[in-house]
């Protein structure tokens, strides 16, 4: 059997405990484990045909025990649990690595980049004998869950992009951008369909000065979204400043600290533009966090038609003539410098965008470069999302030798893998088990 339940603090020699009825007393026991960084709102993988199972039932005795499982998200961490009738050590699949081997029970564990379909995982042994398996699939905390972009013509003073999300509890982050504007300066407002409340992240980021006032402006709003979003239009709006052209960049993200979403470091957002850098083909801002496993993430309005490249490192989100967002999961803080730079080039040119490690003193310290070209008036944005910890614990009960020979309840009627044709059992089923919750955040 397979149960599982989320802590939201640090557990300190927590007791947990696998019990049978109905069936003892007979040898049984449990292999638990914790896995941090999953999506604490959804930690599974959607596909209906998790988890997936393999036994002596089916197989026979083997010393090369496999489960089969497709999965939905390709950035899965796959995980299985084993039990096998000999006092035998579990050795990890081919691109697996143990989380527990001993005599006759193993766990693993690999972390995919790509969906998988009628994947086998697997377990050796030395010898060939009864054996039951589970394998499964969970989520990665941070994954971006839609995203949408609208650009408005020049005799409009607001505009509207329709966003869809697959997940509750999501941060949902609105650029919002004008340009040749006649006014010394825009004020921007956010709003939606779906009632959320918006608020900006930062001030106004100006460029292309006429000498005068500057006449391009781009800003940050964000909001949280409890529910899942079904074509919410959310439009920005401008004032003091129109018609002029104007628009939009929205994308949600998923598995964030719901009430602290962002990294608390004081330096943070960060920004750049023409206005301190003269125009450029290669946009920069630099930032530095407190947190590890942040998502780092950014926005860019530039002042051409040329698409935006993400930087190396990053991926892409929304990426259009003269806009551009892209995200990148860090799992160490970025403690001195990190300049995280949009790259625009012309679409008949190739993609510029290099990594700089910048090693000294602290070797967690990267700085991050990529490029933009076309010498036009250029704007980029940098701010940064983070979540605190959380992590999902994993525990695989089991019972050998039932002296009882009778059969298990379970709570959800799955089905049962049963093995040397006795109520032997490893019972595939997902449910929540008692622990200690601490609370504790960092």
């Amino acid at each position: 059997m397979l149960s599982s339940c989320l802590s939201s603090g640090v557990l300190t020699s927590d007791s947990i405990t696998e019990s049978i009825s109905g069936c003892g007393p007979n040898y049984n026991g449990l292999q638990v484990f914790a896995i941090s960084g999953a999506n604490v709102n959804s930690p599974f993988d959607p596909n209906a045909a998790l988890p997936g199972t393999g036994s002596d039932g089916s197989s026979g005795q083997q010393s090369l025990t496999s489960a089969s499982i497709s999965t939905n998200n390709p950035t899965d961490m796959l995980f299985a649990g084993v039990q096998h009738g000999t006092g035998a050590v579990a050795n990890p699949g081919s691109g697996f690595t143990s989380i527990i081997s001993t005599g006759g029970y193993g766990a693993e564990y690999e972390i995919t980049g790509a969906s998988l379909t009628n994947f086998a995982v697997t377990f050796s042994f030395s010898i060939s004998s009864y054996w039951q398996m589970i394998a499964d699939a969970v989520v990665p905390a941070l994954t971006i869950d839609g995203s949408a972009i609208a650009t408005c013509s020049n005799s409009t003073t607001s505009c509207s992009a329709t966003l869809s999300t697959s997940n509750m509890n999501d941060i949902v982050i609105v650029y919002a951008s004008e340009t040749l504007d006649v006014q010394t300066s825009c004020t921007f407002s956010v709003s939606d369909t779906a009632g959320l409340t918006w608020a900006a992240r930062g001030g106004i980021v100006f460029g292309r000065s006429n000498g005068v006032s500057y006449r391009d402006q781009l800003q940050e709003f964000w909001a949280k979204s409890s529910a899942i979003l079904t074509s919410d239009s959310i439009t920005e709006s401008i004032s003091g400043c129109g018609p002029n052209y104007n628009g939009l960049q929205v994308f949600a993200i998923s598995g964030a600290n719901f009430n602290y979403p962002f990294d608390p470091n004081s330096g943070l957002p960060d920004s750049g533009s023409d206005s301190s850098s003269g125009q450029q083909s290669l946009t920069s801002a630099t930032v530095s966090t407190n947190n590890p496993n942040d998502i780092v993430f950014a926005g860019v309005q530039h002042g051409t038609g040329a698409v935006a490249n993400p930087g190396s490192g990053f991926t892409s989100i929304i990426s259009t003539g003269g806009y551009g967002t892209e995200y990148q999961l860090v799992d160490y803080p970025i403690r001195i410098l990190a300049i995280i730079e949009s790259s625009i080039r012309k679409r008949s040119q190739g993609r510029l965008c290099n990594l700089h490690d910048k090693r000294k003193s602290d070797p967690r310290h990267t700085t991050n470069r990529c490029s933009v070209t076309n010498r036009m008036s250029a704007e980029c944005n940098v701010f940064i999302l983070s979540f605190l910890r959380k992590s999902l614990i994993l525990v695989y009960p089991h019972s050998c030798d039932d002296i009882l020979h009778s059969s298990r309840v379970l709570h959800d009627n799955s089905d049962r893998i049963r093995g040397r044709n006795q109520p032997n059992q490893l019972c595939n089923h997902r449910d929540t088990v008692s622990g200690r919750l601490l609370g504790i955040h960092r």
